[in-house]
């Protein structure tokens, strides 16, 4: 009796263990207008490109709360997602991840492999003409997207000073700035 039960149990959870073997290449749930591509970077910042936009990679992993904290409270608030889709062509990676990634010298690597190749030891880590590696609340996020999308980067080498900038003009409109939120 006892043998057939451990027999039917087992029958009975080994579609269970299948289905938590079968998880998202992503550590986190990724927002849908992120873009599913190929993952050929060098076609990906074409794309973006001739969409008059610019491409952007972040790289996450799974179990890391400030991943979440960046898909699930910035990427969640209507004028950061607005500016990003008008901007960028966004990809999501995952730094211990085996999908393969064509990088933008033509060189086939695994996802862990090209996030090691460029440099990422952190996450989130966020990659477009600025290199953000951390966790960014959405006012400093927004304006890291402000900083490129306006082209700020070239006349300004400091993102300190432009979000120090970009946070006293809009004090002086009257808009409230709240740098923690």
């Amino acid at each position: 009796m006892r043998i057939a039960l451990l027999a039917l149990s087992a029958v009975l959870l080994a579609p269970l263990a299948a289905l938590t073997q079968s998880a998202s290449p992503h550590a986190v749930d990724i927002p849908s207008w992120f873009s599913e591509t190929f993952l050929d970077l060098r076609e990906d910042s074409r794309d973006a490109a001739k969409e008059g936009k610019r491409l952007m990679v972040y790289f996450g992993q799974e179990s890391c709360p400030y991943c979440k904290a960046l898909m699930q409270t910035n990427f969640s608030q209507p004028r950061i997602v607005g500016k990003t889709r008008r901007h960028v062509i966004a990809l999501a990676l995952n730094i211990w991840g085996d999908r393969p990634v064509t990088g933008f010298d033509g060189a086939v690597m695994r996802d862990k492999d090209f996030a090691r190749a460029m440099g990422v030891q952190f996450t989130p880590t966020v990659i477009e003409v600025i290199r953000i590696e951390a966790y960014l609340r959405p006012f400093h996020l927004a304006g890291a997207f402000a900083y490129v999308s306006s082209g700020a980067f070239r006349n300004e080498p400091s993102f300190q000073r432009f979000i120090k900038a970009r946070a006293e003009r809009l004090r002086q409109r009257g808009q409230p700035v709240d740098l923690w939120k």
